[in-house]
């Protein structure tokens, strides 16, 4: 009698085990359950306790050109993660829900349940890299923007499908749960109920009724991986996901974006096509059988390539800027332009005129430091060509270039250009008008020079374009002499081009340029 009481004790007791630990796997953690309502679709955690997570910021941050909006970006989130593992944080969390997809806005929340000043120094790391509304709650500290707090929030709520796909990541670096709400589904059936031809077509139930979440893990660094699960309802709508989820990926491999930028990606078809099992797909791509090797080679390394060039040639514009207005600054404090370059009292030419404009750049420290009685490669002048100011880096620098502080931000040599003559020059000599001439460009990468040395573009007026034409899509990025940045077609006319960098010719601009 006594053992059989035992054993049913021990059954209840191991039931009880596990309907708790099944209970635990449908709830998300409690630090983010005030957040979630039947509006949200996502919640992302970063686990900040894993070794990979100092490698992968510190490898965005030494990515190279810092100067570009993301290399500084990455740079400044460097220092708040490493800011925020100092103060003992272990997790970060991001919510997103339908009404932060119109306002293109996400939920931050750090859980913190130490004391207040922690939650303050917690937020002195973030306010710099996620600017908003940022307030703390008794554990933890949430970053909300302005305009996603004037959206109506529903009650909080308990969503079981996000708390169950969180779980199925549960030992990865980075987990992704998403999942739909009612209203979320009421809204794809009233007003979407087809998929979109690249999607494959067809009734949105698959997705609206047969959808029922996705879970994502990540785990970064030296060997990623990757896994992906898609939860249906049922077999028939597992197999309803499976061909939209196939024909939307082969419509991103397709397109002509992917292709200019990955060349041939038909290999991601065989990395990313999803098995099935009952009713879910998966996807792994794991070190162990060399996927995310050929996925990083396949994917990352051309899409780092491509948003690190267009990310230089979209502030080779705000470089010119900058440089135009050192310029006109040095003119107001100096009555002139700077000359072409520093010389020496029997004419040699030591420095550009690059690094006489470094005061009026905000780099008066760099420029004292500079010997500027002695040539752009002496002893001790050369020490500081690694140490280019980022204003001269452009898109059309090789990261080669950067790195031995060349620039293709020059100016043009010729009779009557701007740096014509090796005297200054004044504003009053522009006599074609400020508009209408040229006074700075950014040449081809084969015309690039040390920023120190007194070298700019020499220019045969028969041939003016020569060393800037053949650049992305077919653009000059010029300055003129007003402090004006444009981009000029290469195919402007021979004559059009020679009137435009010749500053007091007299010749009138009679082509639209």
């Amino acid at each position: 009698m006594t053992r059989n009481v035992c054993l049913l004790a021990l059954l209840i007791s191991s039931t009880t085990l596990k309907l708790a630990d099944a209970q635990q796997t449908r709830s998300l953690p409690a630090v983010i359950q005030p957040w979630i309502d039947d509006n949200t679709i996502v919640v992302i955690r970063a686990d900040l306790t894993r070794p990979e997570t100092s490698a992968v910021c510190k490898r965005l941050s030494e990515m190279p050109d810092p100067s570009t909006l993301f290399g500084r970006r990455a740079i400044e989130g460097d220092q708040a993660i490493q800011s925020l593992i100092k103060l003992n944080v272990r997790e970060l969390f991001t919510v997103i829900s339908t009404s932060d997809l119109t306002v293109g806005t996400a939920t931050l929340i750090v859980p913190s349940e130490a004391s207040e000043s922690q939650r303050l120094a917690i937020v002195d790391a973030l306010k710099t890299v996620w600017p908003g509304n940022i307030r703390t709650t008794s554990n933890a500290v949430v970053v909300e923007s302005t305009e996603s707090l004037k959206m109506p929030r529903k009650k909080p709520t308990t969503r079981s499908d996000l708390a169950t796909a969180f779980a199925a990541s549960k030992y990865d670096q980075v987990q992704f749960a998403a999942g739909l709400g009612p209203d979320a589904r009421r809204v794809l059936r009233e007003f979407v109920r087809t998929l979109p031809a690249e999607c494959g077509g067809g009734s949105i139930e698959s997705i609206a009724g047969g959808f029922q979440w996705l879970s994502l893990g990540m785990t970064l660094g030296a060997k990623p991986n990757l896994r992906l699960q898609i939860k249906a309802k049922d077999v028939a709508s597992t197999d309803a996901i499976k061909q939209a989820y196939n024909a939307t990926l082969n419509s991103v491999i397709e397109s002509e974006l992917v292709r200019k930028v990955l060349g041939n990606p038909k290999q991601l078809m065989g990395l990313l096509t999803p098995s099935t099992k009952e009713d879910s797909l998966f996807v792994n791509v794991a070190e162990a059988n060399g996927g995310s090797t050929q996925l990083m080679d396949a994917i990352a390394t051309p899409l780092v390539a491509e948003f690190e060039k267009n990310s230089l040639r979209m502030n080779t514009v705000n470089h010119l800027k900058e440089v135009m207005l050192a310029l006109h600054n040095f003119h107001d404090a100096n009555k002139a332009f700077p000359a072409r370059s520093i010389r020496s009292k029997e004419g040699t030419e030591l420095l550009s005129w690059r690094v006489q404009i470094l005061p009026y750049l905000g780099e008066g420290a760099l420029y004292s430091e500079f010997h500027l009685d002695e040539p752009w490669d002496s002893e001790h002048n050369r020490k500081l060509i690694p140490r280019m100011p980022a204003v001269f880096i452009s898109g059309n620098v090789t990261r080669d270039q950067r790195a031995k502080g060349m620039t293709t931000i020059v100016g043009l040599v010729a009779a009557k250009t701007f740096f014509g003559t090796p005297d200054p020059i004044t504003i009053q000599q522009i006599t074609d008008g400020t508009s209408n001439a040229i006074a700075v460009v950014d040449a081809n990468s084969d015309r690039a020079v040390p920023w120190t040395k007194p070298a700019d573009l020499d220019v045969d007026l028969k041939q003016p374009q020569k060393g800037l034409v053949g650049q992305e899509d077919g653009v000059i990025c010029v300055a003129f002499c007003d402090g004006s940045v444009r981009s000029i077609s290469d195919k402007l006319k021979l004559e059009t081009f020679r009137r435009l960098i010749q500053i007091n010719d007299g010749e009138p601009i009679d082509e639209p340029y």
